[in-house]
């Protein structure tokens, strides 16, 4: 006997409000790690600051990055999260 999965019914403004959470989380994420590869100067002065060699910064950003990507393919999604994919609740709805 398999469990079956029942879905509540969602406004279509709560799911808007999701889909644009999901979406500004992401992009952010990516910035971060964006500006973690390029080693621009607030991320240099900030490493500094903490002791840490800059160095880091790329080792930061790369594994960063891709666990972003991979977070936002649907197929993928599970590797790295228990939670739906972002691209599968904007593209379902």
């Amino acid at each position: 006997m398999q469990p079956t999965a029942q879905t509540a019914a969602v406004s279509k403004t709560r799911l808007w409000v999701g889909r644009g959470m999901i979406v500004l989380s992401v992009l952010f994420l990516l910035f971060d790690s964006v500006i973690h590869i390029m080693k621009i100067a607030p991320v240099v002065e900030s490493f500094e600051q903490l002791g840490y060699p800059v160095s880091l910064a790329l080792g930061i950003g790369i594994p960063g990055a891709r666990l972003y990507v991979v977070y936002v393919i649907p197929r993928t999604n599970a590797l790295v999260s228990t939670q739906p994919s972002p691209s599968r609740l904007i593209l379902e709805g």
